[in-house]
């Protein structure tokens, strides 16, 4: 199925009232996912559920990266959204356990530590897909605070 758009507009000359037709491009959808954290003592258990694609014959490993780093924020920044550092060493790749209907990605991250003392932190997790020619791009991003 294709979405096509027009413009139709009630009040206007006769035989203008409705624009070219104009094909909207693809957009693929995000996967469903579902993160959650278990903070403890210093760290903290990230998981990540949802869907996922296990490969095929060409590359029978392949499945989607996903890794959460810790991230603080630099007090000398303003704006709130702009003031996020991720903290050096801090991000942990992700394992993947489970189905392609049921796919569980868990891993660990040290909550302590960063250059700013006990400024603000968060967990910030990015699901990757790598293309042909070892090009990736983002399809999953989320943020919890800490």
């Amino acid at each position: 199925m294709r979405l096509a758009l027009v413009r139709y507009q009630p009040d206007s000359l006769d035989g203008c009232s409705v624009s070219k037709v104009v094909q909207a491009p693809m957009v693929q959808l995000s996967p469903e996912r579902r993160t959650t954290l278990v903070r403890g003592s210093g760290r903290a258990t990230v998981s990540v559920t949802g869907p996922a694609y296990t490969g095929n014959s060409a590359q029978p490993t392949a499945r989607p990266s996903i890794r959460a780093a810790v991230e603080q924020a630099n007090p000398a920044v303003p704006d709130p959204h702009l003031r996020w550092e991720e903290i050096i060493g801090s991000a942990v790749g992700l394992s993947a356990t489970g189905s392609s209907t049921q796919t569980t990605w868990t891993g660990t991250v040290a909550t302590t530590g960063g250059p700013y003392g006990n400024a603000p932190r968060r967990v910030c997790v990015t699901e990757t897909e790598q293309h042909q020619g070892g090009v990736g791009r983002v399809v999953y991003l989320d943020v919890l605070a800490l």
